[in-house]
């Protein structure tokens, strides 16, 4: 029911794909399964529309890619770079970007010369809107014709995008608490080998930690050798009771 009273009419097949995204389970899926669920949907339901992607964009850069071929992969903004329309315009990609005819586009000629080798002729690009802290996620929609997504076309991408806007920001979000949750998990394994080859040094010589962890930090940067690695050759000799690796950190006799 929109103001006063008016039905807002919603296109039954976008309204099909949104009842479909929203009854699966955010833990069975992946932020991958439902960006190419979202650009299979575009392909689908936008008209003309031969080819689409779905791409999120982290805050710290990461990216995160759906796409329904190789084409549209191919045009993403994570392949074609620093010619690709929204890294040139980075001061407005909150906005909708349309392309009638890449052949006559003067605005980004290289991105269109690839578009129109690649046999898209027609693109339409729109945010997703929603709260994805920090990150932005844009719809990408191609046509293999000159005007072929047209006004018809724009609206059911408009349409599109807001409905698949809450399942993507929720989604999101768990996916940035996993990918917290692994960082977590491997800083917390760092920290305990680091500990133990601290520890084998602390043992054979009597060193303090603070004095181990000197040692290691010294050799690594004699032998340019990560500091891990070192680590894990001496917690794995001295599993084996091999303590020659270990012999080399011995102090200085005085």
């Amino acid at each position: 029911m929109g103001h006063h009273g008016v039905v807002i009419d919603r296109d039954p097949a976008i309204a099909a794909v949104s009842a479909q995204l929203s009854s699966v389970r955010l833990a069975e899926q992946t932020l991958p399964d439902l960006l190419q669920r979202i650009a299979e949907a575009a392909r689908d339901v936008v008209p003309g529309a031969v080819e689409a992607s779905v791409l999120v964009v982290g805050a710290g850069g990461e990216t995160v890619l759906g796409r329904t071929g190789t084409v549209s992969e191919q045009l993403s903004e994570d392949q074609v770079g620093s010619i690709h329309p929204r890294r040139i315009e980075s001061a407005r990609i909150e906005l909708v970007t349309e392309v009638a005819d890449m052949q006559a586009e003067t605005r980004w000629p290289p991105f269109a010369a690839k578009a129109v080798e690649l046999g898209m002729l027609s693109w339409l690009a729109l945010p997703v809107p929603g709260p994805l802290r920090g990150a932005r996620a844009t719809l990408d929609v191609y046509s293999s014709r000159p005007s072929g997504l047209g006004s018809a076309g724009r609206a059911a991408a408009e349409a599109l995008v807001r409905e698949v806007s809450v399942p993507l920001a929720n989604m999101h979000a768990l996916h940035e608490c996993q990918r917290a949750q692994v960082a977590l998990r491997v800083a917390m394994a760092r920290e305990t080998l680091l500990a133990r080859a601290h520890g084998v040094l602390v043992g054979r010589f009597g060193l303090s930690v603070e004095q181990a962890r000197e040692a290691v930090a010294t050799r690594a940067s004699a032998t340019r050798t990560p500091v891990d690695d070192l680590a894990t050759l001496l917690v794995a000799d001295a599993e084996r009771g091999d303590f020659s690796d270990a012999d080399r950190y011995r102090p200085s006799a005085g």
